[in-house]
């Protein structure tokens, strides 16, 4: 399954970056990611609403889960997760439900 961690850092963690401009975030990020048994896609800062961005590959969204709850946690910042999805699948079921439905406005 893959997954999208949108991050914003709080304000102790641009302080670091301040006092330590050199730093590898992406290390410290994938190092984490490991740990959680996930696998590391990509990792790239961004300039918006998100300060960065992580996809990764997991088993299952727990594991994801705790890469959020870690990282949280140790007060580095927030983070969103949401998850790939197969639009054509969610099509086709959903084609398939729509054949069976009789909406509230029509009775029988």
């Amino acid at each position: 399954m893959k997954f999208y961690a949108f991050g914003v850092y709080s304000e102790e963690s641009f302080a670091g970056f301040i006092q330590n401009p050199g730093q590898d975030r992406r290390a410290v990020a994938e190092n984490l990611v490991n740990k959680m048994g996930l696998k590391m896609l990509g990792f790239d800062f961004l300039r918006g609403d998100f300060d960065f961005i992580v996809s990764c590959e997991a088993e299952n969204f727990e594991q994801v889960a705790g890469l959020k709850m870690a990282f949280e946690a140790s007060g580095a910042g927030s983070m969103v997760i949401l998850e790939a999805i197969d639009m054509n699948s969610i099509a086709k079921i959903a084609s398939e439900a729509s054949t069976n439905y009789l909406p509230p406005s029509e009775t029988n």
